[in-house]
């Protein structure tokens, strides 16, 4: 009882020195965590996912969307992941968006604590340490200053990393495989393919070193574990694969420079908090991106001597630590991987359990005082070196360097005596990681942020868009930017979160996009467009002679106000509301919103008796000898079918059409959508869960043999080296 008392005192302080950082930015900003791609794309994408299931249907295609409307092409969007069911489930009844999705945030924060205390416990880390290094990765400083306020999708991938490789490392022990196959498959199923190579880089470390330990045993469990994984891959990320020709994400480029760029020399600044480093692009931002640990230069103090006679067990650090390294200094671009700077989360949880299992293999003596001093040497002339470059905030730097200096300095203290030295070590790196963190947000404040001023409740998304019927397009937007105008916010939505308005807005968030569509309205990833696209809006199609809002089944047209004036609406519309911000028209009898055939070559007639989100059903009324063709409402992803019918090349490049054979007077045509390769992707998931509960159901069996000769209820010990030292085991108390 006292073990586990004591456990989960240094656990509990972790968490709550962890939680304490991530309130400190609220003081300064309460919307803190709900800005950039948090509030202009993820807040939407998990609100429409969260609506289909309670409307009971798993929203697989949005044909009202329009290019930002195929989610499964999407990939980031969580279709296969039960967490992001749940947090799509709460977004649909949360009442505010920001205090929702702040509680979301922390909790996944404080996944990440739990996951980097049991990882490096697993590794014979003792509990002081492990808190210490459970407290450090959230805090470290792409997570603080990026992640955590923008890019929800990356703090979910590297919150539920040290878990999925704790389970991996359990697994190898001889212990159940659920924890692995569990959180595997949440990490690869959130969709954000980034999460699935840190994942692949771990299982590929951990496989290199069960090799060079020769256990054949264990391999297989890991190898395993990868299998599933990667079978789970495939349903999730080939059906973006096989939709890209039509795509924005068609192309494979590689290099460039641009946004989130590192440098070699960049890594020198790992352990100084406030080194400020220029984001590149068009934002320019300065950041500590770079910043992984305050005790990084702790390096210095390791007996690395000690550590070369078991080199062979670590390699499962080693490896990831190795590749992420240089996939950090690699091209600003590498096909659909952008932005290197964005795996420093990975790199930092990486580091970090690195540099504590190390420590902790290394004795955790203290140091003799010429490795002191170089510690804190180099933690003061990379001080030096940033407050030359930004000699604005050299106070900062000086600070920076202090603090550090300091900290090293009470750790090497602390190291003495030996039965006091994992409390105080653990208490001093707690400690200093929560004052280096509150140094950043207190003297950087608002780095980093980008707030459209979205409303933060709910029920005011429901009046947007009060009293419009069917299909709607908004125009313009291109000029808009964080802080302009709040009360403009409430009428214009930015990306995905046009979603909460429950109503059938073809503008929406996406990447990867229909490029036909977006390259005709220029409509960009985040759901704007440039002014021209209300002329071309009303364009006629030269095939059809109608215009491509009947098309697209659009009825109304909300005209962001722009510097020139809309002028008056076509013949057949009508303004119903002009306000200082924007102008709405709507059609005086409106169409059916997208989804249904909207054109008919000459001689045919056909009559609609159904239609859902992925199908059309037609009966053919009529039609020439020669036969003829339809247009539906919809945009032609890869994987549409037609039963009764032939697909023919799209209109315009964009919808889809179909070609009506002779002699159809009275039969079903059927226009229905999967995804490319639907049944390869089906198999491969149902093998994954096949493998993933057969092996969950042989288990008891197994560890039952296994353990045969052991006491009742003693768990087995991981498998331990050739030449690793006596550490404590994973169970140990302090």
């Amino acid at each position: 009882m006292r073990r586990i008392s004591g456990e989960t005192r240094w656990l509990g302080l972790a968490l709550a020195a962890v939680t304490l950082v991530w309130c400190l930015p609220l003081l300064h900003n309460s919307r803190h965590y709900f800005s950039g791609d948090t509030q202009n794309a993820y807040y939407g994408w998990f609100y429409r996912l969260g609506s289909g299931l309670r409307d009971g249907h798993w929203p697989m295609l949005d044909v009202h969307g329009a290019a930002a409307g195929n989610p499964l092409a999407e990939g980031q969007t969580g279709m296969y992941s039960p967490l992001s069911w749940l947090i799509g489930l709460g977004t649909t009844v949360a009442p505010d968006l920001v205090v929702y999705i702040t509680v979301v945030k922390f909790l996944v924060a404080a996944s990440c604590v739990v996951g980097v205390f049991l990882l490096t416990r697993s590794f014979g880390v003792r509990a002081p340490l492990a808190a210490a290094a459970a407290t450090a990765v959230p805090l470290c400083g792409f997570t603080l200053v990026y992640d955590a306020p923008r890019w929800i999708a990356g703090q979910i991938v590297v919150g539920l990393l040290p878990l999925a490789w704790w389970g991996v490392r359990r697994a190898v022990a001889g212990f159940s495989p659920v924890p692995a196959l569990a959180f595997g498959y949440l990490i690869v199923t959130t969709g954000y393919v980034y999460g699935t190579i840190y994942l692949a880089l771990v299982l590929v470390g951990c496989l290199v070193e069960q090799a060079l330990l020769r256990r054949r045993r264990e391999f297989v469990r890991v190898l395993l574990v990868g299998i599933g994984c990667g079978l789970v891959a495939v349903a999730v990320f080939l059906p973006g694969v096989l939709t890209a020709p039509v795509t924005n994400r068609d192309g494979w480029r590689v290099g460039g420079e641009g946004y989130l760029r590192m440098r070699p020399l960049m890594y020198f600044l790992v352990g100084h908090p406030t080194a400020l480093i220029d984001t590149g692009g068009k934002q320019h931002l300065q950041i500590p991106f770079t910043y992984v640990a305050w005790f990084a230069p702790a390096l210095l103090w390791l007996r690395f001597g000690r550590l070369r006679r078991e080199w062979r067990t670590l390699v499962s650090v080693l490896v990831p630590l190795t590749i992420l390294l240089v996939w950090t200094l690699g091209p600003y671009e590498l096909g659909p991987l952008r932005w290197p700077a964005r795996v420093m989360p990975a790199l930092s949880l990486v580091a970090i359990v690195g540099l504590v299992v190390a420590w902790e293999r290394s004795g955790l003596r203290r140091p003799a005082a010429p490795r002191l001093a170089a510690s804190a040497g180099l933690a003061a002339a990379v001080a030096l070196v940033v407050g030359f470059r930004h000699p604005d905030h050299a106070g900062i730097q000086a600070a920076g360097a202090v603090l550090v200096v300091l900290a090293l300095v009470g750790v090497w203290w602390s190291t003495e005596p030996e039965r006091e030295r994992p409390r105080r070590v653990g208490a001093a790196l707690m400690a200093t990681s929560v004052l280096a963190a509150g140094l950043q947000i207190v003297t950087l404040t608002g780095i980093g942020s980008n707030d459209r001023d979205m409303p933060a409740e709910l029920s005011a998304y429901r009046q947007v868009l009060d009293g419009t019927e069917g299909g709607v397009f908004v125009v313009g937007l291109h000029d808009f930017f964080p802080g302009q105008s709040p009360e403009r916010a409430h009428e214009l939505l930015t990306g995905s979160l046009w979603s909460l308005t429950d109503r059938p807005v073809a503008n929406g968030y996406s990447p990867v996009g229909f490029r036909a569509f977006d390259q005709r309205f220029c409509m960009r990833y985040d759901g704007t467009t440039c002014p021209g696209a209300l002329a071309k809006l009303f364009q006629v199609q030269p095939r059809t002679g109608r215009p491509w809002a009947d098309l697209l089944g659009i009825s109304t047209v909300v005209i962001a106000r722009q510097q020139d004036d809309p002028g008056p609406p076509p013949a057949g519309w009508q303004v119903l509301r002009d306000t200082q911000y924007a102008v709405t028209w709507v059609r005086e009898r409106p169409l059916p919103p997208a989804g249904g055939p909207v054109w008919s070559s000459r001689g045919v007639q056909v009559r609609e008796t159904g239609r859902s989100e992925t199908k059309t059903t037609l009966v053919v009324e009529k039609v020439p000898r020669r036969g003829g063709s339809v247009v539906l409402s919809r945009l032609a992803w890869p994987g549409y079918r037609a039963k009764g019918g032939a697909l023919l090349d799209p209109l315009g490049k964009q919808l889809v059409r179909v070609h009506i054979p002779a002699r159809s007077v009275g039969r079903t045509l059927s226009i229905y959508y999967r995804p490319p390769a639907w049944r390869l992707e089906m198999v491969s998931l149902a093998l994954a869960l096949g493998l993933a509960s057969a092996w969950t159901l042989v288990f008891p069996r197994r560890r039952r043999q296994v353990s045969g000769g052991a006491p009742r209820g003693a768990p087995p010990q991981p498998p331990r080296g050739p030449g690793t030292p006596p550490h404590p085991p994973a169970a140990a108390t302090t």
